[in-house]
């Protein structure tokens, strides 16, 4: 709804609002609503600010999937000769271990355990509220914009397999903390293992419980160079995080995962990234050529992390304790030929730039499940290069 245009001041001041309210035959109901203010004191700046709450249904899997044991878990702090555990007798207690198992239980060599996944028809919808402001500037400087946002979003009401992915962190909160909300999903086999039999596994089935977090700045600038017949664009995006943080249950401390990865924090979430892109657009034949960079920030193991919940042994000999920041480059051409034709070629990580390998080396940071075993395939570019083709024809 617009309130005022074209006053001193008061170039354009607008407000938006919504709201939803929807009902489940599964048996809940939500009600979602938003709330936004876009002001322009000047033609040049505009400020913008808003709330949102959001909610998000349980799926049908997450509901109504039949329980069964499965890998789910990367670690057993208990595991190992007693020389090697970091985990004192009476830590290990609380996870079911007895004073005869405690250094004769086996570890998985391969860094996958057991867990109970299923789904539970009495789970409610996630809560999220939203908070976001930002700036626009375009300065009368060609057609350059440059546009900062703040946002901070929470969730309460977090479904468990979204916390960490796993159920490492219900057996590193149950021996830091001795709370039977962690300690009771813990169950060992005869021989103590969470990996040698169906009957020793984490019990990960669906639950509302935990709470998620983040905020951080996103950038987005953009910029045209017209030197004669050619011209020459420019466009950054990028976000710096501030946090991204897990608390496995409701009011109880959290983790942040900013700089960090693993079987609990999952894909690296490095404190920047961005993509910048330049563009030139040739007077001839409509050839255009474009150029991206791709950058990801270093990011280290979790067991690094200061957080109790996270931290633990690392590789002894180094290996993969921290993926230095990384940097691909793609290229690609356009062309247009008997005015319908459009070719377009190009190569994606055009220096076939590998990715980073994440060994076990003892203490498996890239588990089966969240990551693929040796590298994290949902951020780095695991293919190596590509090169593509396409032609167009328009009618």
């Amino acid at each position: 709804m617009p309130l005022v245009e074209g006053k001193t001041g008061m170039q354009a001041l607008s407000v938006e609002a919504g709201y939803r309210y929807s009902d489940y035959s599964s048996g809940f109901t939500t009600d979602t609503y938003k709330a936004g203010i876009d002001w322009a004191p000047v033609d040049m700046v505009r400020f913008r600010a808003s709330y949102q709450r959001a909610v998000r249904a349980p799926n049908i899997g997450e509901l109504f999937s039949a329980p069964s044991v499965a890998l789910d878990g990367s670690q057993d702090p208990c595991a190992g000769a007693a020389a090697d555990l970091d985990a004192t007798p009476e830590q290990c207690a609380l996870t079911g271990v007895t004073a005869g198992q405690y250094g004769n239980i086996a570890e998985n060599p391969a860094g996958q355990y057991n867990g109970l996944l299923g789904g539970n028809p009495n789970l409610t919808a996630e809560k999220s509220d939203t908070y976001s402001a930002g700036v626009v500037i375009r300065p009368n400087i060609g057609d350059l914009s440059i546009a900062v946002d703040y946002f901070d979003i929470s969730i309460d009401n977090t479904i468990s397999s979204t916390i960490g992915g796993n159920a490492d962190a219900y057996i590193n909160n149950c021996i830091a903390t001795a709370l039977p909300e962690f300690c009771n999903r813990i169950h060992r086999d005869p021989s103590g293992s969470l990996w040698r039999t169906p009957s020793g596994y984490i019990d990960d089935v669906s639950a509302n419980i935990g709470e998620l977090a983040t905020s951080g700045v996103d950038l987005q600038t953009s910029y045209t160079l017209n030197l004669g017949e050619h011209r020459i664009g420019f466009n950054l995006v990028g976000t710096w995080l501030n946090e991204i943080s897990s608390a496995p249950i409701m009011g109880f401390p959290s983790y942040d995962c900013v700089g960090y990865y693993g079987g609990t924090c999952t894909v690296p979430s490095p404190e920047w990234r961005h993509s910048l892109r330049t563009n030139w657009r040739m007077p001839w034949m409509g050839v255009d050529l474009a150029a991206t960079w791709r950058y990801y920030g270093t990011a280290k193991t979790e067991r690094l992390n200061p957080s109790d919940q996270l931290s633990g042994p690392v590789n002894e000999n180094g290996i993969a304790n921290e993926i230095p920041s990384y940097s691909y480059f793609d290229l690609t051409a356009s062309m247009v030929l008997a005015e319908k034709f459009t070719l377009r070629v190009g190569a994606n990580n055009l220096f076939d730039k590998t990715p980073p390998l994440v060994p076990s080396g003892g203490v498996n940071d890239c588990p089966a499940g969240p990551c693929n075993g040796n590298t994290w395939a949902q951020v780095y570019d695991a293919m190596g290069r590509q090169i593509f083709a396409t032609l167009t024809i328009d009618f």
